[in-house]
């Protein structure tokens, strides 16, 4: 949704890109974080290693019902 505290902070070497994130409730009672890394040419596979790393804790709850 679009309250959800969310945060992401990248970082890149000569070959490598990491990914810090952070998901949290509006409430902040509860928050998730994660770290993600891969090769600097394979941003698209960093990025969803954080996305399904914080799912997999549990802001899957964070996700607007269809």
């Amino acid at each position: 949704g679009c309250t959800a505290p969310v945060a992401a902070h990248a970082v890149s070497s000569d070959r490598f890109l990491y990914l810090f994130a952070l998901a949290a409730t509006p409430d902040g009672k509860n928050v998730w974080r994660t770290r993600s890394g891969s090769a600097l040419n394979n941003g698209v596979g960093v990025a969803d290693g954080a996305y399904r790393a914080l799912l997999e804790q549990g802001a899957s709850v964070l996700r607007p019902s269809t």
